[in-house]
């Protein structure tokens, strides 16, 4: 219908605007160096990096292959890496792979997108998927869980993040913000545990961050399996 091609074309202009703003060296060099623009965001960057760098730990010398959808500059990939695993890493940005290539010489960068994974059905052990979902509407998002189910392993790992719908202030923010300069969406933990599930994935573990309760943390870090 005529108003759902409007509605696909619009979403598909936001996310393209989002691409245009992280186009650039200096997006790509705050993120490998965990500084956002603001203390709160600077904090928050390096709670996440921590709490994926301690399970990255936990799989060192396993031979497993994991892809890093939204590389930037390669901040995971490097932790990955450091770990003994054999890593991918996509953006849309060629100017942060550049920089990334630049700092992690062990891995693999490959500009592409998540709507469209250049890579082999079932063939990741690990996908991380951070900071990025939050940027997309449900059509996308939808398409993107498809895509990162197809590539990975059945048994394999998924960690992703969520803006949590359930807190008020995150859901003010961002409802007051969304538009203006990205499209910034949030769920619920309860409505993204059932697109998980429909797309292949059981939530394991989910960590709160700046409030131990996942269920009303204004972000959630999410580790799920992709179902045998």
């Amino acid at each position: 219908m005529e108003w759902e091609r409007a509605a696909m074309t619009n979403a598909l202009d936001a996310i393209k605007n989002t691409i245009r703003r992280y186009d650039n060296s200096e997006s790509a060099k705050r993120f490998y160096y965990g500084i956002g623009g603001t203390p709160h965001r600077t904090k928050r960057l390096n709670r996440e990096y921590k709490i994926v760098n301690e399970f990255v730990g936990d799989l060192a010398d396993k031979n497993i292959l994991a892809l890093d959808i939204g590389c930037s500059g390669g901040r995971y990939v490097e932790a990955l890496t450091r770990n003994g695993i054999r890593t991918y890493g996509i953006d849309t940005s060629f100017v942060a792979l550049k920089f990334a290539k630049t700092k992690i010489n062990e891995a693999f960068f490959i500009q592409a997108n998540a709507i469209h994974l250049p890579f082999k059905n079932e063939c990741f052990d690990l996908v991380l998927c951070i900071e990025l979902l939050h940027h997309f509407d449900g059509s996308f998002l939808e398409i993107i869980l498809d895509e990162i189910s197809r590539v990975t392993k059945p048994g394999g790992i998924l960690i992703s993040d969520l803006r949590n719908s359930l807190n008020p202030v995150m859901w003010y923010s961002y409802h007051k913000r969304d538009g203006k300069h990205f499209t910034l969406k949030t769920r619920t933990l309860l409505k993204m545990r059932k697109l998980l599930r429909e797309h292949g994935f059981v939530v394991l573990h989910s960590k709160g961050i700046f409030f131990s309760i996942p269920i009303l943390a204004p972000y959630v870090m999410l580790f799920c399996e992709k179902k045998k």
